[in-house]
């Protein structure tokens, strides 16, 4: 009897516990793309790797290519690199030890046309989510996996100013990036990114040389009690 009633409740811990597995939250649907087309364009580029790492994976990924040969993007932007030239010489003039955010603090006050082309060049996407079910799903952090980073010859600005703005560390690895301000959806929620390079040469006023990123994004949230997350899978950005 004592053999029988174990078994009975191990069954039905069992049970439940297949009640509780089935009723764990699913990760969101992810669908994504560019929200800045202004400056930026999407194609396809060459995997990187060797042959046998290509092998595994899909030989092309997605890309965000910069519009540099645009003359509606080009010419203010060489424009906007001259003049960060002569207000970096200026300020350094008058501090000694200049620093980044009292230089960027000067540049703003200076330039704000320049300050905001900066911001308009910067390659922004979208992330749609679709979660099923009526529970509410909150963001809680996002992290950006770095596989690859090329610098090409050229610049461009970097500032990181609200939580949706990303700074990717050129280094390969992943890093997390909290959330102060938590997007909470039930049903369907939309996220924006802008991305940053922490490339930056603090000889040349805080420029961020432009290079080709290789990244993953990945989207964490709290649902139910659990944490899910969904992820973008490589891709290939130009910051």
């Amino acid at each position: 009897m004592k053999s029988s009633g174990r078994h009975a409740a191990a069954a039905a811990l069992i049970a439940l516990s297949g009640v509780v597995a089935a009723q764990a939250p699913a990760p969101p649907e992810l669908r994504w793309g560019l929200q800045n087309t202004f400056s930026y364009s999407e194609g396809v580029r060459p995997r990187d790797g060797d042959a046998a790492s290509r092998a595994k994976g899909p030989r092309t990924l997605r890309a965000f290519e910069f519009k540099e040969k645009d003359a509606k993007v080009r010419e203010p932007m060489l424009k906007c690199f001259q003049r960060h030239d002569q207000l970096w010489d200026e300020f350094r003039k008058r501090s000694p030890q200049p620093g980044q955010e009292a230089f960027e603090a000067f540049k703003r006050e200076r330039d704000p046309f320049c300050d905001q082309f900066a911001r308009q060049l910067a390659p922004s996407l979208y992330f749609d989510f679709n979660a099923p079910g009526g529970e509410p799903y909150v963001l809680q952090a996002i992290e950006v996996r770095t596989l690859g980073f090329s610098e090409y010859k050229g610049g461009g600005f970097a500032r990181q100013e609200a939580w949706y703005d990303i700074v990717l560390p050129h280094k390969p690895g992943t890093r997390r990036y909290p959330v102060d301000k938590r997007l909470s959806f039930t049903g369907t929620g939309r996220c924006e990114l802008r991305l940053w390079s922490d490339n930056q040469y603090p000889a040349m006023g805080w420029l961020a040389p432009m290079g080709e990123y290789t990244i993953d994004i990945r989207f964490i949230f709290s649902a139910g009690g659990r944490e899910v997350s969904v992820a973008t899978g490589p891709f290939k950005v130009d910051v």
